[in-house]
């Protein structure tokens, strides 16, 4: 269920990671021991995918006589391209940047590649619209513009993914209802789901807190806060108030299709492009993952679970990858994993050129009294090679086809 054009023609896997959250690389492609330092990371972590953002063609500026696609190219890491708008660019403006996607295709020609190409990030946020102003009508309009785009960018040799919003309802806003489904039965476009997990379980809402009010114990609790278990800070609430939540919000029988927060939202968007179009699309996640002491909800807050820890984060997001390798969510959900690249917010934000979440970078200043630069998800990945590379599946099943001939 791959993308046509855009399964790589070396061993990979489903592994990526968001870089910086900016659009220009010089704070570290110009450095060729900084380049050099974070190229290797990447490939420490056995990553495949890397999601980076472009203002108009910065991910072609050139370092050291390389663009920066290349760079990941030459590395066998592919960069799936966010396209940011600039400031007099932005939505309800059409498309514009056709030139940087032309130029793309020819380099990843050369890889046996086309480049897949998100147009846009969230389009129910204020940040994507000129005077940050959304429109009433703005799910008209964008479906619009979106058709528009992704016509202009499959033409001229790219997959465009549908930004997510995050998470449509699938009733009022209907990603596959309102576009022109030509688009889809190309089968070269993608959706890009922005799946956080707030702190919650990895399959929530199917584990069992959320479906029988699983209790938490001491023992429990102390493990899940690990280096943090001594600090009050970082005990709240108290168990009996956790407990006391559990019970009161099990949910029996819940599924991501009615609660599509978290990882397993996915679920919602294939079980809607099933439904509507007759057949599963190819999901990327753009952004997603957990991030440290994150919780969902405002009023109430989810506190069932203990704060993620940095360690925590770290064998969450092994498990992520290893869940989504095995292309198998059953018996939550009957249907294959549709993941190619999962990208999960954040390698690193200052150290890398841009700031603002530095909390949720996996290299990052943040914690280093305990732990570095370096967090503990970068050596879990590390020491965790991906078990089944999708390539090598592939060769497996062509090879015992070959054998039935």
């Amino acid at each position: 269920m791959n993308l046509p054009g855009t399964t790589p023609p070396w061993p990979y896997s489903n592994r990526g990671v968001h870089l910086l959250p900016g659009s220009y690389h010089a704070g570290w492609m110009a450095n060729e021991e900084t380049r050099t330092m974070y190229l290797n990371m990447l490939k420490e972590m056995h990553m495949s995918w890397v999601l980076i953002i472009t203002a108009g063609d910065s991910c072609l500026e050139k370092f050291d006589g390389k663009e920066v696609v290349r760079w990941f190219l030459d590395e066998q890491i592919i960069p799936i391209v966010r396209d940011s708008p600039g400031a007099d660019t932005r939505l309800p403006r059409p498309f514009m940047n056709m030139a940087t996607v032309e130029r793309a295709v020819a380099i990843y020609s050369e890889y046996e590649l086309r480049p897949i190409w998100k147009l846009w990030n969230e389009p129910g946020d204020s940040r994507e619209y000129m005077h940050d102003e959304v429109p009433r009508d703005w799910w008209e309009k964008f479906t619009q513009i979106w058709n528009s785009a992704a016509t202009i960018v499959l033409n001229i040799g790219a997959s465009p993914l549908f930004p997510d919003g995050p998470g449509y309802d699938f009733i009022e806003h209907h990603p596959f209802r309102d576009t022109d489904r030509t688009l889809w039965d190309s089968g070269n476009v993608g959706y890009a789901v922005h799946n956080y997990s707030k702190g919650r379980d990895l399959y929530y809402p199917y584990d069992n807190v959320s479906q029988y009010g699983t209790l938490i114990t001491e023992e429990q609790l102390t493990e899940d806060l690990d280096d943090f278990a001594d600090d009050p800070n970082w005990r709240q609430p108290s168990i009996e108030l956790m407990n006391q939540k559990r019970r009161e919000w099990a949910s029996p029988g819940q599924t991501a299709i009615e609660d599509d927060t978290c990882f397993m939202g996915w679920v919602k968007i294939d079980d809607a492009a099933r439904k509507t179009l007759g057949y599963p699309v190819v999901q990327i996640m753009a952004e997603g993952g957990w991030i440290v002491r994150d919780r969902a909800g405002s009023n109430p807050i989810d506190d069932r679970w203990a704060l993620t820890t940095p360690k925590m984060i770290a064998k969450k997001t092994l498990a992520m990858y290893q869940a989504a390798e095995r292309k198998s969510f059953a018996p939550m959900y009957d249907f294959p994993s549709p993941f190619q690249a999962l990208c999960p917010w954040l390698l690193a934000c200052s150290l890398m050129g841009a700031g603002g979440f530095e909390d949720a970078a996996w290299y990052t200043g943040e914690f280093a009294d305990k732990y570095g630069l370096r967090k503990p998800v970068i050596d879990m990945l590390a020491a965790n090679p991906p078990s089944n590379p999708w390539s090598k599946v592939r060769e497996l099943f062509e090879r015992i086809a070959d054998t039935l001939r």
